[in-house]
C-alpha cells in the first residue's frame, strides 16, 4: 500500500484540538484511514497506540525548580549567583582575638578571675569572687578557681592590704604553681615570718 510519513500536531487543523489533549490520562491511539481516489471514502488501514519513550516518561515527572534568594536561571538553564561572596571584616578590641577562617570563625576573650580577703584567716576563710581558699597550715594555702580555665592564666596582681594587718605594718604574698586549677600562696608578714593576719587582693586572667 505505500509508504508515507506523518508528523503528528502539524498541518491543518481539521476538528477538535490537539492542545487539549490529556495525554497523561489514559492510552491514546492513531487511527489512519486512505482513501486512494482522493475522496471522501477511506479505507481503515490500521490502529496503533502512541507509546512514550523513556525520556518522555520522565519529563512527565521532571520538577519545576524556582531560584532562590541570591541564584538566578537564565533562559539557556544556567544558574548563575546573583549575589556573589562578600568581603567579611572582622574586628576586635582589647584582649578578644579572632581565629578562623570563613565561614567559621571564633572569637575568644580572657576571662578574668578577681576576689579579696579581708582581715586575714582566722579563725574563718571565705571566698572571694571567682576563687576559694583552704588554708593547709600557717601561711599555705591553696586557691581554686570555681570555673577552670582552659590554659594556664596569668596572675596579675596580688596585693597586700596593710589596713587590716594587726601587727607587723607591712607584708607580702608568693604564689607559686599556677594551673588551670588554681594555684597555692603564702603569706608573709615582718620579719618575713608565715602570717595569717596578712589581707589581699587576687586578680588572675586567661582563657
Amino acid at each position: 500500500m505505500g509508504l508515507f510519513y506523518i508528523e503528528i500536531g502539524a498541518g491543518v487543523l481539521v476538528s477538535g484540538s490537539f492542545t487539549a489533549i490529556t495525554w497523561e490520562a489514559g492510552a491514546k491511539f492513531m487511527k489512519v484511514e486512505f482513501d486512494p481516489t482522493g475522496g471522501s471514502t477511506y479505507t481503515l488501514v490500521g490502529t496503533t497506540q502512541i507509546l512514550s519513550v523513556p525520556y518522555a516518561l520522565h519529563a512527565a515527572n521532571a520538577k519545576t525548580y524556582k531560584a532562590g534568594t541570591g541564584i538566578a536561571i537564565t533562559a539557556n538553564d544556567t544558574i548563575k549567583n546573583t549575589a556573589p561572596d562578600q568581603t567579611v571584616s572582622l574586628s576586635a578590641t582589647g584582649s578578644t582575638t579572632i581565629t578562623g577562617t570563613y565561614p567559621n570563625f571564633t572569637m575568644s576573650s580572657p576571662r578574668m578571675v578577681a576576689g579579696s580577703v579581708q582581715g586575714g584567716f582566722s579563725p574563718s576563710i571565705f571566698n572571694g569572687g571567682g576563687f576559694s581558699i583552704v588554708r593547709n597550715s600557717t601561711g599555705f594555702y591553696t586557691v581554686t578557681f570555681i570555673h577552670l580555665f582552659n590554659y594556664f592564666p596569668t596572675v596579675v596582681s596580688s596585693i597586700c592590704d596593710p589596713t587590716f594587718l594587726s601587727g607587723p605594718t607591712y607584708g607580702f604574698i608568693r604564689i607559686t604553681d599556677v594551673t588551670t586549677t588554681g594555684f597555692y600562696l603564702y603569706t608573709y608578714g615582718n620579719p618575713g615570718v608565715a602570717s595569717n593576719n596578712l589581707a589581699f587582693s587576687i586578680i588572675a586572667v586567661g582563657n
